[in-house]
């Protein structure tokens, strides 16, 4: 793509990402006395208010990121993630140590997403291509950009609304004891999925690409492929969290967060879901159905709240789990049939006969470290049996024939960034 027209895309934008953000962040600012008293803290009012910046700094980070993935520059995403990551956690232990409480903990979180972001904008911003002449100009399909932008804006909103609804409404019906519990077995479902989610990264513009040049055999390969890795990983990752739950909560957390341990198994199912649901996005997309998916994801955020509304008086954080669930499976269910119709050949009998071996298998090895009795006492035992476990069930896998060493190769190579 030439120069020109890749400055003009990001200054679009931009300016769309400004057009939203902007009013949200304005808003959370002046309402932030409000939202203190709905939760009955007033000392909340602050941690709203620098929120408000903190907003803006993710919402480009984001549009930083995806326009870097648009170019294929997956090294140049692996750097910005990776700077990310370093002034985040180096950022927070300083405001640990220093004792600045959450207000110096936000403004690290504001700080990692904010420079990384304005680097690679400003790179963006200049971006010239190779062997490209000065007054070049290329053109392109703005209203489309619109409409894209617009379904994927719904889509995202919605997504976050039920992924933070829970958190909201269970500090309100119940505390701040059941919001954390919940929020770190949250947490480890959502670090647990980062393999995945870094293949989905790599497939997004590999899909788009195969579809717009009608290559509908290597769209369906592709899902196909993808949906077969995911599934056999969150497998793994399954059998991992049934039989080691309690000694990693509270291993990485303290005692106090042992009841955290029965919410992780809780999320076992979405886990599942998550990791197969990750496909189903970028077909939608490639596949010119982004429509679809939005109207689904708003669906799934009104069911999100109308599930927690009703669960969490009654079960507290399990709750919050079951309302998880009951409102993501319907988005995954629907929205994978619609890509079937849209891409035929993604869906075949090899994947279910791959989803059952792999079950099979998993299912007999938690059933047996249960039955063994093995109990570890401390992290560094646990995450021994984990990783002993991990390599024994990919190990049985290939040995089944359940799936090869490529496909488990293509689910680890996007994690590592010089890897072509």
């Amino acid at each position: 793509m030439q120069g020109s027209a890749v400055r003009r895309i990001v200054r679009d934008a931009f300016n769309l990402r400004l057009l939203f953000t902007l009013p949200v962040a304005v808003l959370t600012y002046f309402i932030s006395a409000r939202l203190s008293v709905f939760f009955h803290e007033e000392m909340l009012t602050p941690l709203f208010k620098l929120a408000s910046l903190l907003i803006i700094a993710v919402s480009f980070n984001e549009l930083a990121g995806l326009m870097v993935l648009g170019l294929k520059a997956f090294k140049a995403l692996f750097v910005m993630r990776f700077a990310m990551l370093v002034l985040k956690v180096s950022l927070v232990f300083l405001a640990a140590r220093l004792a600045l409480g959450p207000m110096g903990v936000l403004a690290g979180y504001i700080t990692a997403a904010a420079l990384p972001a304005i680097g690679v904008l400003a790179l963006l911003f200049s971006y010239r291509a190779e062997g490209e002449r000065q007054g070049t100009t290329h053109t392109y399909e703005f209203s489309k950009l619109i409409k894209l932008s617009s379904y994927l804006a719904v889509s995202g909103a919605s997504v976050t609304i039920y992924s933070l609804l829970d958190k909201l409404m269970l500090g309100y019906f119940k505390g701040a004891i059941d919001v954390g519990l919940y929020s770190m077995a949250r947490n480890m479902v959502e670090t647990s999925l980062f393999p995945t989610f870094a293949l989905i990264m790599t497939l997004r513009p590999a899909l788009a690409q195969s579809f717009t040049s009608h290559r509908l055999e290597r769209s369906s390969y592709l899902i196909n492929r993808s949906i077969r890795s995911s599934f056999v990983y969150s497998m793994v990752v399954a059998v991992v969290f049934f039989t080691l739950s309690r000694p990693l909560m509270v291993g990485l957390f303290g005692p106090a967060f042992a009841p955290s341990a029965r919410l992780l198994v809780l999320f076992l199912p979405l886990i599942v879901m998550r990791c197969v649901g990750a496909v189903i996005l970028p077909g939608l997309i490639a596949a010119d159905r982004a429509g679809s998916y939005a109207i689904l994801t708003s669906i799934g955020a009104i069911l999100n709240f109308a599930f927690n509304y009703f669960f969490i008086p009654i079960w507290g954080a399990g709750g919050a789990v079951a309302a998880t669930l009951l409102s993501y499976l319907p988005i995954e269910l629907i929205g994978f049939v619609i890509l079937v119709r849209a891409i035929p050949g993604s869906w075949s009998f090899g994947i279910v006969r791959l989803m059952a071996g792999s079950f099979a298998v998993s299912a007999l090895f938690a059933v047996l470290f249960r039955l063994s009795r093995l109990n570890p006492t401390n992290l560094v035992e646990a995450v021994a049996y984990g990783t002993i476990l991990v390599v024994v069930l990919f190990a049985s896998f290939i040995v089944l024939k359940i799936i090869s060493k490529e496909e488990i190769d293509s689910l680890f190579r996007p994690l590592i960034f010089w890897s072509r």
